[in-house]
């Protein structure tokens, strides 16, 4: 079977799991959930299968070690983990399914760092990759086994190996496996805790200090949902309103000292607007309010001044190649989260989304100048301007978890949101030449993400929306109507 059929069976697969888990879950008692979740758990073993006869403790070892010494520290500094980071390690020596978690992360990240991508396509000849499969796949029988009998394991290690498994997934470019995954803490916390409505009751099989864990669980599953309903396109958050993450602090947002202050400008309002989407789009909320249109309007007011104080900077900027690297990253970003804001609460977000044709050709525009011709050295430029626009001192100090906005995740909203299809396919084009990875984003796995999405959008829509406003593209004034300031 070739490997498109391949990755359109495990989609498929993935696809029919996630939504029966989803009804299990949601429709299981107490009693009876941890045997469903085996149930599940089982299914998704039986959708890959590599060779469990690989016996290697020296690979073992250092799976464990590169956990500890490099993966685990920076989950610690990017995720801020405190109490289930000690679980985490505690539990490695006790409970199987997480040593062989953490085991194939290790491996997983150690190829990361040394090689920048590890998609479908990459490394799967090397034994460090097959072991880490099969590490995988034993992380999932023994959960699924210890959840088939007395005593079942702390719903805080059944946490844990969700959330481990949603980073093994996600690493290696497979979204439907790791918003599996994700949705399965989410419906944990909210079925065994009451997170929906401030309930708690009492758990008799727990560890000590349930409270810190469990809100430091529901903290860190309500970030992931966050970046994945605005970077892999999830029309719905998991996680309740009461499931929220702290705000980050406010910065000027009329003024700019250097392009640094630009980038946090920005990143503020992306992050506030983010929060904003997740505490409106929820499985439990059935419509907005007025409070959400009102703030909604309040952060478009604030987004449309940033271009302002952005001209005004470039004016008293050097005109350094880095520098037009920087403005044009920021101006991508500045673009996607205009279109994000602007047809959030649209009653009809597919027409909304046509209005901005004009913004994603501009994001186009920017992106072929950062990365054609295509060749490792302009992926080495478009490294180093998110270095200084995140501050960071070196590219080998760039965490494999870094959430940070740079030119991946605008086309990958270009080539999944927008009506035009000739740019859809020149935007995945773009993701898919001389692959590279920013932090946590690989553009190899979501060229391959948008590549499934816009088959499936074809399949369920008439291709009549290939051309739509060509004619506006370039049109100074309607431009400006919507907020987008010509180049």
């Amino acid at each position: 079977m070739d490997e498109t059929r391949v990755a359109d069976f495990e989609l498929s697969h993935h696809s029919q799991l996630m939504e029966s888990l989803e009804y299990v879950i949601s429709s299981a008692t107490k009693k009876d959930l941890p045997a469903l979740i085996a149930k599940a758990l089982g299914a998704l073993v039986m959708a890959k299968n590599p060779s469990l006869e690989i016996a290697n403790t020296e690979l073992e070892r250092h799976g464990l070690d590169y956990f500890h010494l490099a993966v685990g520290q920076e989950l610690v500094k990017t995720l801020n983990l405190a109490a289930s980071h000690q679980l985490i390690l505690q539990a490695s020596h006790s409970h199987d399914a997480v040593k062989h978690a953490i085991v194939a992360l290790g491996l997983l990240g150690e190829r990361l760092t040394k090689n920048r991508l590890l998609t479908c396509g990459h490394f799967e000849k090397e034994p460090a990759y097959e072991y880490a499969q099969v590490q995988y796949q034993k992380a999932l029988i023994n959960l699924r086994g210890s959840l088939g009998q007395e005593p079942l394991p702390p719903v805080e290690i059944v946490l844990t190996s969700c959330f481990l498994f949603t980073l093994i997934e996600f690493f290696q470019g497979n979204d439907v496996g790791s918003l599996t995954h994700l949705r399965s803490g989410m419906n944990i916390l909210q079925r065994c805790y009451g997170i929906k409505t401030g309930e708690r009751p009492p758990m008799n099989n727990s560890l000590p200090g349930q409270d810190l864990m469990i809100n430091e669980f529901i903290r860190i599953f309500s970030l992931m949902d966050v970046h994945a309903t605005r970077f892999l396109s999830v029309p719905d958050s998991q996680s309740p309103r009461g499931m929220s993450v702290d705000v980050t602090p406010d910065f000027d947002i009329d003024h700019f000292d250097n392009l640094q202050d630009a980038a946090d400008s920005l990143n503020c309002q992306i992050t506030r607007i983010q929060f904003l989407r997740h505490s409106v789009l929820t499985a439990a909320s059935a419509s907005s309010n007025e409070d959400d249109w009102a703030e909604r309007e309040r952060l478009l007011l604030r987004l449309k001044r940033w271009p302002l104080a952005m001209a005004s900077l470039s004016n008293r900027l050097h005109g350094t190649a880095e520098e037009a690297r920087c403005i044009a990253i920021l101006k991508m970003n500045y673009l996607s989260t205009l279109v994000i804001l602007s047809t959030f609460l649209h009653p009809n977000p597919d027409e909304g989304l046509a209005l901005f044709t004009p913004a994603f050709a501009q994001i186009l525009a920017l992106a072929k100048s950062l990365l054609r011709p295509a060749s490792p050295v302009n992926r080495l430029h478009i490294l180093e301007s998110i270095l200084v626009l995140s501050r960071e001192d070196s590219i080998d100090n760039m965490t494999l978890f870094s959430f940070f906005s740079g030119t991946i995740q605008p086309l990958f909203f270009a080539a999944t949101k927008c009506r035009n299809y000739s740019m859809c396919v020149e935007a995945i084009e773009l993701l898919r030449e001389e692959p590279w990875r920013e932090g946590a984003w690989s553009s190899a796995a979501l060229a391959r993400i948008a590549t499934r999405k816009l088959e499936l959008r074809m399949q369920v829509e008439p291709p009549t929306w290939p051309h739509q406003m060509p004619q506006m593209i370039g049109c100074p004034k309607y431009l400006m109507s919507i907020g987008v300031h010509p180049l």
